[in-house]
């Protein structure tokens, strides 16, 4: 298996036990650390700023489903966040966990599919950086 296949099935893994968890800001706190083992380099750029940046890329081609995406994931790094640096347990809107949860799977999905051309998420992410390049 190559490194991008142990780190997808580590992922699946993560996943599958974030689901079980009946505390739903536990839930989102581990959720993150499943999508950060996917989409995070060895950078210094900041976390919100990787996982807004590559997910809405991998995930869609849709602009506007790009900007949702980038929103709710802010919103539910602001649940992760308040959760783990303060203790403090945020309402959730269960439809966007919802909508959370379903672009963790399409993500997996889509990254099932590039394991077929790359070894690791490193060559995932730099073909992405590569076009922001490229677009401008």
């Amino acid at each position: 298996m190559t490194e991008l296949d142990l780190t997808i099935v580590n992922s699946i893994t993560l996943f599958a036990k974030a689901l079980y968890q009946n505390n739903l800001n536990q839930r989102v706190v581990e959720l993150f650390t499943q999508l950060e083992s996917l989409v995070l380099s060895d950078s210094n750029e900041p976390i919100l700023n990787s996982l807004t940046k590559y997910i809405s890329k991998l995930v869609t081609k849709n602009i506007e489903e790009r900007k949702f995406i980038i929103s709710l994931l802010k919103e539910m790094y602001g649940i992760r966040s308040s959760y783990v640096h303060h203790a403090k347990q945020r309402e959730i809107n269960i439809q966007n966990l919802g909508k959370f949860q379903y672009y963790i799977h399409n993500l997996i999905t889509v990254l099932i599919e590039l394991s077929i051309s790359h070894i690791t998420k490193d060559t995932i992410l730099k073909e992405i950086d590569d076009a922001i390049l490229a677009a401008y």
